[in-house]
């Protein structure tokens, strides 16, 4: 380490001992058949939909019962924590073991094998002496906030001015909890002001109207309200959350004939679109491909001897309302973010997988080129289907760690192991301007012992870490004041042809994609992981084209 004018990648992990017993667990076979792998693989099914459906219906509950005053009878009703599986084991300390940092980079295939043959010494030494939610808020930044949208009212950057967030600037990386911050604060006052439409109320202490809220509803059993709750959340999410179609979705047509214009839905049939017209007391059908729909077909038909074009085209001319598709497809990013914090909290790795296959639509939706794509499709295609059951388990619980051994204190793995580093630069950077790298692996390899050394000195003559407390925005406060600016728009009520200047014809769901071009990608990433094959770097892209 010669040279002061370079820079040096140390390659940093830690030991993670398993909390989930896998003893039992089968390790001799992948858990299904790679080679019947299908792009169905990678969007929820109709029992994750379900699934999903639940865990929202508790998480807006809680928001109700938060920030209504008359709703707030929920929360006798609603659990502290969502059950899962092994939320017990979950609920456990976490017992991680430091490895020293090593001069390699991971991006190089010799260098990884220098790193794995270190672990492997590093192991048997042990045993002879014993005898990735900033990606996504930054991709959600990208799609719907734009300076240039000040006027466009009822948008993030627009709200933003109207509650002076200047710590937010759309550079998610560089202020995480300001920016994520604001989506929740934006994320609620969205969905309350849907609570107060829904229920004819005028502000959050009016009393809703509903058949079935009674007045006395606080004093009932609890068998009562959880049967008025889950029929009223179930409302709720019938009108807001929007899910990925199972079915391929009709596709609107615009068919001219006779100097007529009409709009015909088309229905599905093995890749093509058919449709129905009564021509001259006739019904005929008519058969076209998507393709042919989108560039526009003529069919020439032959009535009474005499030929008759029928031109058939795609259509989207159902005016749009811009407000409220805007809103509704920021509501389903939402979702995924309160799905996702929570499952992370409590450990549950199914909601991680579930929630992991509804955002795969949506990066596909940002870009082909997106690498949170390729990350949630790898992360998928290894844990649901190449891994044996046993390595599986591994994986998917090795993903939280919980550091203190209470209930619902999960965190990232990797949001661990970046507050490693930040103790190993500490002491790396106490070693001075003339550092070794083997002085470097001899701090590293003592930096626990070090720090449980300090921390004990530290609570004995009661030092404790001084911080600089910066006054936070009250989120009630801020909900308020968006609440007054958001009832006025009227979003719930559909105003076809409503605009907004910088985000013309977005859609009202991020799932609403091209199909065909969706399953021909996610198959060709599926295909070339499975070759083990990553994704070019050249290739990745972050920065990419925005789609609407």
């Amino acid at each position: 380490m010669e040279n002061k004018n370079r820079d040096y990648h140390f390659f940093a992990s830690d030991f993670i001992f398993d909390r989930v017993n896998v003893d039992t667990a089968d390790d001799t076979s992948s858990l299904k058949n790679i080679e019947k792998v299908t792009w169905k693989n990678f969007v929820p099914s109709t029992e994750e939909d379900q699934l999903y459906k639940q865990s929202l219906k508790v998480l807006l509950g809680r928001i109700m019962a938060k920030y209504v005053s008359k709703f707030q009878w929920m929360k006798s009703i609603l659990p502290t924590h969502i059950p899962h599986t092994f939320d017990d084991v979950m609920s456990q300390r976490s017992d991680v073991c430091w490895l020293p940092v090593m001069l390699k980079n991971e991006a190089f295939y010799s260098d990884c094998i220098h790193i794995m043959k270190a672990y492997e010494s590093q192991v048997i030494q042990w045993y002879t002496k014993s005898g990735r939610a900033c990606d996504q808020q930054s991709k959600l930044y990208k799609r719907f906030y734009k300076t240039s949208s000040g006027r466009d009212k009822g948008t993030l950057f627009n709200l933003k001015l109207n509650i002076e967030r200047s710590n937010v600037n759309g550079n998610v990386k560089s202020r995480f909890e300001a920016h994520e911050d604001f989506v929740l604060t934006v994320g609620n006052a969205y969905f309350l002001s849907f609570v107060m439409h829904k229920f004819g109320m005028d502000s959050l202490d009016a009393e809703p109207k509903h058949p079935l809220l009674k007045t006395n509803i606080k004093y009932m059993h609890n068998k009562q309200t959880e049967d008025i709750f889950e029929h009223i959340i179930s409302e709720i999410i019938q009108d807001l959350l929007c899910i990925f179609p199972k079915e391929e979705p009709c596709m609107l047509l615009n068919v001219e004939v006779l100097n007529t214009s009409l709009l015909v839905e088309s229905q599905w049939d093995e890749g093509i679109l058919k449709f129905t017209l009564r021509i001259n007391n006739n019904n005929i059908i008519f058969n076209v491909t998507p393709e042919q729909a989108k560039r526009g077909q003529t069919i020439d038909l032959t009535v009474c001897g005499k030929r008759v074009p029928v031109r058939v085209t795609q259509t989207h001319s159902k005016a749009q309302d811009d407000l409220y598709n805007y809103v509704m497809q920021f509501l389903q990013w939402f979702f995924i973010i309160l799905t996702f914090k929570d499952a992370i909290k409590e450990g549950d790795s199914d909601r991680t997988n579930i929630t992991l296959k509804f955002c795969i639509p949506v990066f596909f939706g940002h870009s082909v080129l997106s690498k949170y794509l390729e990350e949630c499709i790898d992360y998928i295609l290894k844990t649901e289907i190449v891994l044996s059951q046993k390595m599986s388990l591994k994986v998917r619980y090795g993903s939280f760690v919980n550091m203190t051994g209470n209930k619902g204190e999960n965190k990232a793995t990797d949001m661990q192991k970046e507050n490693e580093v930040l103790v190993l630069k500490e002491l790396i950077r106490g070693l001075g301007s003339n550092k070794t790298e083997k002085a470097i692996i001899s701090i590293t390899k003592a930096a626990p012992v070090i720090q449980n050394i300090v921390t004990n000195f530290d609570k004995m003559v009661n030092i404790y870490d001084k911080h600089t407390y910066h006054k936070k925005r009250s989120m009630e406060g801020d909900i308020s004041v968006l609440m007054k600016k958001l009832i006025p728009l009227n979003i719930w009520t559909p105003t076809p042809g409503r605009t907004l200047e910088n985000f013309q014809k977005i859609k009202k769901s991020p799932h609403d994609i091209d199909r065909a071009h969706f399953k021909g990608i996610i198959m060709g990433k599926v295909n070339r992981l499975k070759r083990g094959i990553p994704v070019p770097t050249a290739l990745s892209d972050d920065s990419d084209s925005e789609k609407e």
